[in-house]
């Protein structure tokens, strides 16, 4: 179970470097999905919540009901995955400013770099 905490670890940490790209990179009006990119967006808390509740499943079926609600590792986390994903996805851009430093908007795109010249202009190249 202890795999699927991790997996869900990652999961909300992928989910917050999203909304906090999304919110410096594009102002306030982030793009509007339709139905199957929002599946694709989601798939792997999905994924993550159905293979947990397989095993939830699996325990209550060997164990009965008791089970469980005594054993936490294996259930109660599903309940704070969910609520924590939940609390990331609602991320606003004062939730991270305790954080780290926000640049600007009108900052945050430079211009592009010089083209650096291997051989300088000055240089007499002759080749025999």
């Amino acid at each position: 179970m202890i795999f699927f905490q991790f997996l869900s670890l990652l999961d909300l940490s992928s989910v917050i470097d999203t909304r906090f790209v999304n919110l410096t990179f594009h102002e306030d009006n982030p793009p509007k999905l339709k139905i199957f990119a929002i599946f694709f967006q989601n798939f792997s808390f999905i994924f993550i919540l159905f293979f947990s509740l397989l095993n939830l499943y699996e325990l209550y079926l060997s164990y009965s009901l008791i089970s469980i609600i005594i054993c936490p590792f294996k259930t109660w986390f599903l309940v704070y995955f969910v609520h924590l994903r939940i609390k990331c996805q609602n991320f606003s851009l004062n939730d991270f400013k305790g954080v780290i430093e926000i640049p600007k908007f009108s900052n945050q795109f430079c211009k592009s770099p010089r083209k650096v010249s291997l051989i300088n202009d000055d240089d007499d190249i002759k080749i025999n």
